[in-house]
């Protein structure tokens, strides 16, 4: 029976009666008839009224009570099992973001199901009461899970007591008053984590050496700055700056993200033997870490030492490609690029390395930087790593748009 029309049919009985007393007293008074005084002269009737009207009632009553009490029986039970699968549902999610395998994601599941009580029993789950997927959200801002999304993000906890499952459906006390003796309770709890890869990709050519506003073309080898470290007013101290701002951000919000760091110049080998500062065109600086103070570690071994060589962004995004690949499965971790550059490509084609990163699910964002940054050809590369593009001529806007990528790369999506 449903307890839709049961509540209906016990409030229609109770308001006909109390309707058809009413009706009773109306019509005494329109004959002139003075109910008290009829009662007095005729308290036997009246008594015998009351007494028949308290056992006309007394079903009604009890099948009211009692479905009260189921009631308030039924709504404890769904909120076990909310409190209940909430917590399953977080548990398994937070073992495959950090484990990557749905096996043991379940299990985990499964063995805290048990720590919670659903109607005086254990909470018992199968592996078929969990499904995985991506959540994201829609236009209207609520969050739809895709059970064929990916990467994976969350987990789904379909949690019920019905007599499919092992400990049956939840009895109740007075159902059989109305003809449903039993309660099925069921409850669906989403989870959803985000783990997210990200390389730099950053410009370590000798123009990052020059001043932010500095309109310079070039740098000879005699230059005093050549053989050292980047002086306190260049263009690479603002970008140190900056990268620890993106940092800082990263430990401020709950996504679990990788960072690493690849830097790109050029080889300067063939050109120049014996010229110091590094010599390959692009360098891992930093594998996928989740410490992100080594992130600042590496920043700060490259404000310290000595680089030179051209413009070869390509190289950098092939060898960030190499790095997020080598990480965490595609499927459960998004994956982001991020190029910054101050000056216009020496060698090779950085669109179609940045192609080649879409091509991977990497999304590729690109930052030009200072007065002679190529933006036309950034926001080629952006548009073909599915990203975006973002001019910054002085330090603020570059912290700026650092703070901005890194809200846009780990944006939670639970």
């Amino acid at each position: 029976m449903d307890w839709t029309l049961s509540c209906e049919a016990s409030r229609r009985i109770y308001f006909a009666v109390f309707q058809c007393i009413d009706n009773s007293s109306k019509f005494a008074v329109t004959r002139g008839i003075n109910v008290n005084s009829f009662a007095r002269k005729q308290p036997n009737k009246r008594r015998a009224a009351i007494l028949t009207l308290f056992v006309f009632l007394l079903p009604v009553l009890l099948v009211m009570l009692g479905f009260s009490i189921d009631m308030a029986y039924m709504q404890l039970v769904q909120t076990e099992m909310r409190l209940a699968s909430d917590n399953v549902a977080r548990i398994a999610a937070d073992n495959l973001s950090r484990y990557e395998n749905e096996a043991t994601a379940i299990q985990a599941g499964i063995d805290i199901a048990d720590d919670f009580t659903v109607a005086g029993k254990p909470l018992r789950l199968r592996s078929s009461d969990f499904d995985f997927g991506r959540a994201v959200a829609g236009s209207n801002g609520a969050f739809v899970f895709d059970t064929n999304g990916t990467p994976i993000n969350s987990v789904r906890v379909n949690a019920m007591r019905n007599t499919a499952n092992p400990d049956g459906a939840v009895s109740l006390f007075f159902g059989r008053l109305v003809g449903n003796q039993t309660y099925s309770p069921q409850v669906s709890a989403t989870a959803a984590f985000q783990n997210v890869d990200i390389c730099l990709v950053l410009d370590r050519s000798t123009s990052m050496k020059f001043a932010v506003d500095a309109n310079e073309s070039g740098m000879s080898i005699s230059d005093r700055r050549f053989c050292r470290a980047p002086p306190s007013n260049s263009r690479w101290l603002a970008l140190d700056r900056a990268v620890k701002v993106f940092t800082n951000v990263l430990r401020n919000n709950t996504t679990d993200e990788q960072v690493s760091i690849a830097t790109f110049g050029s080889d300067i080998n063939n050109i120049a033997p014996g010229l110091c500062g590094r010599r390959e065109s692009a360098t891992m600086d930093l594998q996928l870490s989740t410490n992100l103070n080594a992130a600042d570690g590496a920043i700060n071994t490259l404000t310290n030492s000595v680089w030179n060589g051209n413009t070869e962004i390509a190289s950098g995004i092939l060898r960030g490609i190499d790095e997020l690949t080598s990480g965490r499965s595609r499927r459960l971790a998004d994956k982001v690029m991020i190029v910054l550059t101050d000056g216009f490509p020496t060698a090779g084609d950085a669109v179609a390395a940045a192609r080649a990163a879409a091509a991977q699910k990497i999304v590729v964002y690109a930052i030009t930087f200072g007065p002679d940054g190529a933006q036309d050809h950034m926001r080629a590369v952006a548009a073909a790593g599915k990203g975006e593009h973002a001019h910054a001529a002085d330090e603020a806007t570059l912290k700026e748009v650092f703070e901005r990528f890194a809200a846009k790369a780990t944006v939670l999506i639970q």
